[in-house]
């Protein structure tokens, strides 16, 4: 973590900003937000317990505009409350409240475990969970292998070796837990999944291209409350990307305060964010999910990746084309593991959009949509 910072002459301490404080990421982890005016910008200094998520960040009202050791860049929204920061990825971070003055103790206590320490064993509770996860998912992908695919067993075996070696070197001192799951994970799962998912996707392609389009048919009445009806022939991808402004406009709130656009395409990324967030079915859907799902299964590495690999064969395919999951990066300082992300080498949405609105437009719709 960033250590404490004195103040040279040029620079004031800004204590007003409502958000400066303790906060409790999604995570578990304490972070300190410290407000700052360099040369009379409001800045944010981070420090996260979890060093990866430390970093620093612009201030302008409300937004937070952050830069992560991790090399991540997200913004965040403090509510009005002052009590809430709510990240562009949908990750929230709770303000914590501060403890009133303890009174004087009328007879010895009993020793209590420090916050530092109950901190550090949730941490490692949720990094077994998600190392488990990930060998969970690693031996339900070694079954099916051996189940499935015709040669499977043999397939199975030699996966079933690849992990063993991982978890020797692990055992060994060779290797640390999170490489060796990595390194196991990158093998078993994500390539073979990579390879499938080439596969099937121009062995399919003669049965999904009037699939997409009998969806498309089927979709844009409802989608726009049948403002815009469509012939079969007339149900193309370009005629469903036309449309989906018309679509956002039914589902996206009426209040000008938090969508001041008509149009979707002609919103700033971030009012389109906001006008998400603000959405019913939105708000709806993360309260049951905040209340129902823990955050570490979110978290989890299995989570994350399965999800992405679910994603590939069904919107991947319509939306982008032909996709694959990157191998995930070997980083030994890192004390979680990494991020899974979606490489699309040539972006079907993009494509469409950018011939028939032009560059900007095109980008413009493409990220805001």
């Amino acid at each position: 973590s960033f250590a404490p910072l004195s103040a040279p002459p040029s620079v004031t301490m800004v204590s007003p900003w409502p958000g400066a404080g303790q906060w409790r990421d999604s995570g578990g982890n304490t972070v300190t937000l410290t407000a700052r005016t360099p040369g009379g910008r409001l800045t944010a200094i981070i420090e996260n317990e979890n060093e990866d998520w430390s970093g620093r960040g612009a201030i302008q009202h409300s937004r937070l505009a952050a830069s992560f050791n991790n090399g991540m860049e997200l913004v965040g929204y403090l509510a009005p409350q002052g009590d809430v920061i709510t990240w562009e990825n949908g990750v929230e971070w709770v303000k914590v409240a501060e403890a009133p003055a303890a009174a004087a103790p009328t007879e010895p206590e009993r020793p209590q475990r420090s916050q530092v320490e109950l901190q550090r064993e949730v941490r490692l509770l949720h990094t077994t969970l998600d190392k488990s996860s990930a060998v969970a998912l690693v031996a339900s992908v070694l079954w099916l292998i051996c189940s499935v695919v015709p040669y499977g067993d043999t397939l199975a075996t030699a996966g079933a070796g690849i992990a063993a070696g991982g978890a020797a070197g692990c055992l060994a001192g060779v290797l640390d837990s999170n490489t060796a799951v990595v390194l196991v994970v990158n093998v078993v799962v994500i390539g073979t999944w990579n390879l499938l998912m080439y596969v099937l996707y121009y062995v399919t392609m003669p049965v999904r291209t009037p699939l997409y389009h009998a969806v498309q048919y089927v979709l844009i009445p409802p989608m726009t409350l049948w403002k815009v009806k469509i012939t079969w022939i007339q149900a193309t991808f370009e005629e469903f990307l036309t449309v989906l402004p018309v679509a956002y406009n039914v589902i996206l709130p009426t209040d000008p305060k938090l969508k001041p656009f008509d149009d979707i395409d002609d919103a700033s990324q971030e009012q389109a964010a906001a006008a998400m967030r603000g959405a019913g079915f939105v708000q709806a859907l993360h309260k049951v999910i905040q209340e129902k799902v823990p955050a570490g299964v979110l978290n989890a590495l299995a989570f994350r990746l399965i999800f992405v690999m679910v994603m590939i064969p069904t919107a991947g395919w319509w939306l982008v084309g032909e996709c694959h999951i990157p191998f995930l990066a070997l980083d030994k300082k890192a004390s979680t593991l990494p991020p899974v992300t979606l490489s699309m080498p040539q972006c079907r949405f993009l494509k469409t959009v950018r011939g028939k609105w032009g560059e900007t437009k095109g980008r413009q719709k493409c990220l805001n949509e």
